[in-house]
């Protein structure tokens, strides 16, 4: 097996080649207690291997053997046993189903000493999670910074961060998040992503690499319910669009529409929002981002991903929050700093904070389905 891994590890994948995982959420729960045991077949796509089907086979199998393979990895490292309580370890109950219902990954890639590997990934509909392990033949500092770029095949835009926690001077565990924003299909996406270069601060060093990785996924089982709940107030209307639930988490859809005078008085108006339910939880959400709408620049649509509901939970009740900013600037002065890559910016004029309001809507509350 250890020459099949070479080989594997040789294959150049390309950005339009994705590993197909298709998965039962059954399956993946129960792959967990099983692990040595169930090893599960892919479906072939023709249309997508072409003149590569050879290697997409091998492609395909590594996603599988290997998937099997490299969470171990992940695990062997020092103290890192679960990387979502690791890295985020207050807000760890946000995660805390997504080992269950996550869909082994199982693959690396190596530049300049550093190799990038991706254990585990989910997609709820809505947003990948990835976790990582990275190992470096040098240390990378404390904190390294990666300059990446993460997409879904097919879709323009979208929403994408990434935390990176040192284990020990060679070894790094990540969590990556990438939002499609309902531009994606439902039931499985093709997700690509690139890193070129690292930035460590303590060095001011860059190195300059390529990772890349690209796989397919599909989506947890989903059940959508339709909301269209609206609060209106000094010349802000609040709209909770439409709530979906999954096995480990509450996606929130809200669209935020804004009077001309009201956006015109304000240079910035954000949109925040708190949620719980009837039997006493308060949820802990991570923003998705939002897109305007061309024909109308006062509207927002936004969304939050929020932990998995209590089962007891019969209401929602969603506290909208609206944070306005009006600055003042001097376009005499410049200013020079550093970006996250350690490049140096300058700027033509410096910005102060003239007036800022806070205002929170009356909570709209939401009958769930059963």
């Amino acid at each position: 097996m250890k020459d099949i891994y070479k080989l594997l590890n040789d294959v150049q994948l390309d950005e339009n080649e994705f590993v197909e995982l298709e998965v039962s959420d059954i399956e993946k729960a129960q792959m967990k207690k099983q692990l040595k045991q169930r090893i599960t077949k892919k479906k072939k796509r023709g249309n997508w291997w072409g003149q590569f089907a050879v290697a997409s086979l091998l492609i395909g199998l590594s996603g599988t053997i290997l998937g099997f393979t490299f969470p171990a990895q992940a695990g062997s490292i020092p103290i890192v046993r679960d990387i979502f309580k690791f890295i985020d370890g207050d807000r760890a109950a946000f995660y805390e189903n997504y080992k269950e219902f996550s869909t082994a990954i199982g693959l690396s890639d190596e530049s300049k000493g550093i190799e990038i590997t991706m254990n585990d990934a989910i997609y709820d509909g809505e947003t990948m999670t990835v976790t990582m392990a990275i190992k470096s033949k040098k240390t990378l500092g404390d904190q390294p910074i990666f300059r990446h770029t993460a997409s879904f095949k097919d879709v323009d835009g979208g929403t994408f961060g990434l935390q990176i926690k040192k284990v020990d001077d060679f070894n790094y565990v990540g969590i990556l998040t990438a939002g499609s924003f309902g531009q994606a299909s439902k039931d499985m996406v093709n997700f690509i992503w690139k890193v070129d270069k690292i930035f460590i601060e303590e060095t001011n060093k860059v190195i300059n690499g390529n990772w890349r990785f690209a796989f397919s996924i599909d989506a947890t089982e989903q059940h959508t319910q339709v909301v269209n709940q609206s609060i209106e107030q000094d010349g802000v209307k609040v709209t909770v669009k439409q709530i979906t639930k999954t096995p480990m988490s509450v996606i929130v859809y809200v669209k935020e529409q804004i009077e001309q005078q009201v956006s015109e008085e304000w240079d910035s108006i954000s949109l925040q929002y708190s949620m719980k339910d009837d039997v006493g939880n308060v949820y802990e959400g991570e923003s998705l981002g939002g897109y305007g709408e061309p024909d109308d620049p006062g509207v927002m649509n936004t969304g939050k991903t929020f932990e998995k509901l209590d089962e007891r939970a019969t209401t929602l009740t969603i506290v909208p929050q609206l944070r306005m900013l009006k600055a003042s600037a001097n376009p005499s002065e410049k200013t020079e700093s550093v970006n996250a890559l350690g490049e140096s910016v300058i700027s033509n004029a410096t910005t102060e904070v003239a007036d800022y309001k806070e205002m929170t809507l009356e909570p709209i509350v939401i009958e769930l389905e059963k």
